[in-house]
């Protein structure tokens, strides 16, 4: 019993335990081993791992990526520099924590977006930046000049606007393919090629052939002289298809 309290206490009052940590170089192999986060240089990040084999040094510029005690940590260019990043949150605008100014806290924050476009949030112009920031989604823009959010709700601003994003481009491509979805049935001669497509072997030259009319005639493209012929050639003799083949190059003279 008393070795049972004891394993017990033991377990509450030890250290977290994580997994090993593990990076990824730019060369893209994996290292597994003990993980060391040197302090930064001016100019400059470093960081050691060490396993049973060796203990190696890396330039953060040679690494893309990296657990450490069950944080995520990224290579990020800012300001010149390469800096190690610690990941709060990612996605189309991804959050991270850095240091600056050589400090050992990972305090400082930096917002990065998928095409590149950056931002460290600052304290003193948190609002206007940030606004600016974030202004291809207007409902996050206006929260912020409404005050909605505060300094403090920035892991919510940034769900918030991943959500716009990411709806934003659903709502684009549903349009898109509405879009393309109308083009495609606007000619007359579409629906006879669906039908006639339905009549042929689907891998034969006809088939090919209607169905290079089709993508033409959807994207509203004229169909050239010599496909029309070539068409009427490869349909000659099949009685099943004639009219309507006849009836499509009527649509497309």
């Amino acid at each position: 019993m008393r070795f049972s309290i004891y394993i017990i206490l033991l377990f509450i009052l030890s250290p977290a335990v994580y997994a090993q940590d593990w990076l990824v170089t730019t060369s893209a192999d994996t290292l597994h081993g003990e993980i060391a986060i040197e302090l930064p240089m001016e100019r400059y990040e470093e960081l050691t791992i060490k396993n049973d084999d060796s203990k190696q040094r890396f330039k953060a510029y040679q690494v893309i990526e990296f657990e450490h005690k069950g944080q995520k940590y990224k290579t990020v260019k800012h300001a010149g520099v390469y800096r190690i990043m610690l990941v709060d949150s990612d996605g189309y605008l991804s959050q991270f924590r850095f240091r600056a100014d050589q400090g050992y806290e990972f305090a400082s924050v930096f917002l990065l977006k998928t095409d590149g476009e950056s931002l460290e949030v600052s304290n003193l112009t948190f609002k206007k930046s940030l606004a600016k920031f974030l202004e291809d989604c207007e409902t996050v823009v206006d929260d912020l000049e409404n005050k909605k959010y505060k300094r403090s709700d920035l892991d919510q601003i940034v769900a918030d606007y991943n959500s716009c994003i990411n709806e934003k481009t659903a709502n684009k491509l549903t349009s898109e393919t509405t879009s393309e979805t109308s083009t495609s049935v606007s000619h007359p001669g579409i629906p006879i090629i669906e039908s006639i497509l339905k009549k042929i072997d689907t891998t034969s030259d006809l088939s090919a052939m209607l169905n290079d009319i089709k993508s033409k005639l959807s994207k509203g493209e004229n169909v050239a002289g010599y496909l029309k012929s070539a068409l009427k050639e490869q349909a000659a003799g099949q009685e099943n298809i004639k009219e309507e083949v006849d009836q499509l190059l009527e649509t497309i003279k």
